[in-house]
C-alpha cells in the first residue's frame, strides 16, 4: 500500500482520468484497490481488475471502472485519494507479479 497527496502539485489532482501500470505476471486477475479521505472503514475502497500476462505491457485503469465496494453508487474523485495497494485476492493462487511504473494520468 502507498501513500498519495496531490496537497504540492500543480493541478492538485484536478482532471486525472486513471492509473496507468506497467506490469507483467503469470496470466493472472489482480486488483488495485483505492482509498480516498471519505474511506473510514478497511473494507471501503474503490476497485478494478487487471490481468498481468508474462509479457512487459501498459495497462490503463480510467477511474470511472473503479467501483466502491462499500456504496456502488459513489464515484471515485480522484482529488480525494489518499493510498492505493495492488493486490492478489479472491481465489487460491499463487502471484507473481513485477511492477515497473505506477502513474497517474491526465
Amino acid at each position: 500500500r502507498a501513500s498519495v497527496s496531490f496537497a504540492n502539485s500543480e493541478k492538485d489532482g484536478k482532471n486525472l482520468k486513471g492509473v496507468r501500470l506497467n506490469v507483467r505476471g503469470n496470466s493472472e486477475t489482480y486488483y488495485i484497490h483505492i482509498r480516498t479521505n471519505e474511506s473510514w472503514s478497511p473494507s471501503d475502497y474503490y476497485a478494478t481488475t487487471f490481468k498481468a500476462d508474462e509479457n512487459w505491457q501498459m495497462i490503463d485503469l480510467p477511474f470511472n471502472k473503479f467501483e466502491r465496494r462499500w456504496s456502488k453508487n459513489s464515484t471515485l474523485d480522484p482529488k480525494k485519494i489518499r493510498s492505493f495497494g495492488i493486490v492478489a485476492y479472491g481465489k487460491n493462487y499463487l502471484s507473481d507479479l513485477s511492477v515497473s511504473t505506477i502513474e497517474f494520468y491526465y
